[in-house]
């Protein structure tokens, strides 16, 4: 089982430096838990309901060293859980997951496996002016432009949420790649350019994802005013 992620923090680093110090340790403890002591089998099913309770965990865990030491920081998590039969991905945030598959000829084509938390989706938004925040411009407060991230202490009265949408993918295509990125990828180019920078990409390199990261991070930054996390599987 392979689990990857990405925790873009914002407002400090907090946050994002305790989702990489717990996160795996975490999951990890919650599948062995999960399991029937006469199985280990592990099903997208037993994934899915842990990585949910990973992150329920951590958020409260992290809240309450926010509320002691006065950290304002929060932190998106997008994370894929890859085993030989199937992925499951979690996502809270604007990270993001897309898969570069074939559409039965050459070419890569890009699906999106995560859908980015915005605060001006109706559902998002209807949650957090029920919850007292204003959203306007596509922000909440007049600030914040995520609905859903871990942290954010000082917007959880205001309808900032840490419940991940869970999405679980059956592993038929092998010939492709799963990229994670935090939002400053995008800012670059679209997710359909990213699958063709893999596409360029000798196939025979040893370090092929590191290639692909390192080709679409050189083109995005010339475009992108963020700072960019990405990994390629």
């Amino acid at each position: 089982v392979g689990v990857f992620a990405i925790f873009d923090g914002h407002i400090g680093s907090q946050a994002s430096e305790f989702l990489v110090q717990n996160f795996e340790p975490k999951l990890r403890a919650n599948l062995r838990g999960s399991l029937d002591a006469s199985s280990s089998k592990i099903d997208a099913g037993v994934v899915r309901a842990a990585l949910e309770k990973t992150i329920a965990e951590l958020e409260s865990s992290f809240l309450k060293e926010a509320y002691k030491n006065r950290w304002p920081a929060g932190s998106t998590a997008c994370v894929a859980v890859v085993t030989d039969e199937f992925m499951v991905v979690a996502n809270v945030g604007d990270s993001r997951a897309i898969a570069c598959v074939r559409d039965g000829g050459e070419k890569l084509v890009a699906k999106a496996l995560t859908s980015d938390h915005h605060p001006e989706l109706p559902a998002e938004k209807h949650r957090i002016e029920a919850a007292g925040g204003v959203v306007r411009f596509g922000v909440i407060d007049g600030h914040f432009p995520m609905s859903r991230a871990i942290g954010d202490l000082p917007l959880k009265n205001h309808g900032v949420i840490a419940t991940p949408d869970v999405s679980m993918w059956t592993n038929t295509n092998k010939d492709g790649f799963i990229v994670l990125a935090s939002d400053g990828l995008y800012e670059g180019m679209s997710e359909q350019e990213v699958c063709d920078i893999a596409a360029m990409v000798d196939p025979t390199t040893s370090e092929l994802g590191q290639a692909v990261a390192d080709q679409a991070v050189r083109k995005a930054s010339d475009l992108s005013r963020d700072n960019i996390s990405i990994v390629v599987i």
